[in-house]
């Protein structure tokens, strides 16, 4: 089976997400890395966590040099495209997404959902069930959180603010559905999931987000473009007046076209532009840093000036 970057659900199957147990977290590799453009160091530690059943997933703490600590925490989950269970992909650990968090005085942490990266086990499938694909990878993802949490003494667990990027972002909207007491917002980037065994998933796309939508409140910026050659239009659309029909904290940002792909904005370093002034507003509406402290973690060219203008639609979150 082979994923294509995306992720939303068919059923309206209701699944109780139980408290992580304590697990002990083996650190594989600790060192100073740089971002690569402007060689802004960071320490960068791995980590091997076992879930609730044993299985053990990769995860990539990036913690900026010099930033006042506690830190505040981001959840970055990136996307799914061209990973199969005979490619299950590269590490995820910086990218231009943790460099808008790292720039603002964030650590980062990249969890990596089972069948990912250097994650055990396989990749979690359900046909065209594609929530509990979301709640399933949300549960993984809550426990390595914890586990961190517990382990971590610099982190501010009552300060936190998830993303993701594609099906990472349909992980993170699962995820919402039963937030840590210390999670503030979230961002999420086109986020959808598209599987093999799926043939049309566009109504299963907009029920999915409408359960994730009843479950949530969790104060959203939900970024999107026209372009996008993962989501046809009036399927993204749909997905997010179904969403915000459930949680009328969510923002809709429509950036209209980026380059020739809008899926891929996030891979050039002037994909920041569109969204930035949007998240830092909503980051400083619930009291989480926003504004940057270091700039060198951020692309060149990352700048707003001559910003292309973008619609807003939805509520703005109190």
């Amino acid at each position: 089976m082979k994923w294509n970057d995306v992720l939303i659900v068919a059923g309206v199957l209701a699944v109780a997400i139980p408290q992580a147990h304590a697990a002990k977290s083996f650190v594989t590799s600790h060192e100073e890395s740089q971002t690569p453009n402007t060689h802004a160091p960071m320490d960068e530690t791995v980590f091997r966590i076992p879930v609730e059943d044993g299985t053990p997933l990769e995860a990539t703490l990036l913690v900026p040099r010099g930033a006042k600590k506690p830190l505040p925490l981001a959840i970055v989950s990136g996307g799914a495209s061209g990973v199969s269970e005979d490619a299950r992909g590269k590490r995820d650990r910086y990218d231009y997404l943790s460099g808008y968090f790292l720039a603002r005085g964030y650590a980062v942490l990249r969890p990596m959902p089972r069948g990912f990266g250097g994650s055990g086990g396989h990749i979690i499938t359900g046909g065209c069930d594609l929530a509990s694909v979301g709640w399933s990878d949300a549960q993984d993802i809550r426990t390595v959180i914890q586990t961190v949490l517990e382990q971590r003494s610099e982190l501010d667990g009552t300060r936190i603010v998830t993303a993701g990027i594609s099906f990472g972002g349909w992980v993170q909207m699962a995820f919402g559905t039963t937030p840590l007491p210390g999670m503030k917002a979230q961002l999420l980037f086109y986020p959808l999931m598209h599987e093999s065994d799926c043939h049309d998933d566009g109504q299963s796309l907009v029920e999915g987000a409408r359960v994730f939508g009843e479950r949530s409140e969790l104060p959203t910026l939900w970024v999107q473009g026209e372009n996008d050659s993962k989501a046809p239009t009036d399927v993204w659309q749909a997905m997010f007046a179904a969403y915000h029909d459930g949680n009328d904290k969510a923002e809709l940002l429509d950036i209209k076209k980026f380059g020739n792909d809008s899926h891929a904005m996030l891979l050039d370093a002037h994909g920041l532009k569109p969204w930035q002034d949007k998240a830092d507003a909503l980051l400083a509406r619930v009291g989480l840093p926003s504004q940057v402290v270091d700039p060198r973690y951020l692309p060149p060219g990352s700048s707003n000036s001559d910003k292309p203008k973008a619609a807003s639609t939805g509520k703005n979150t109190k």
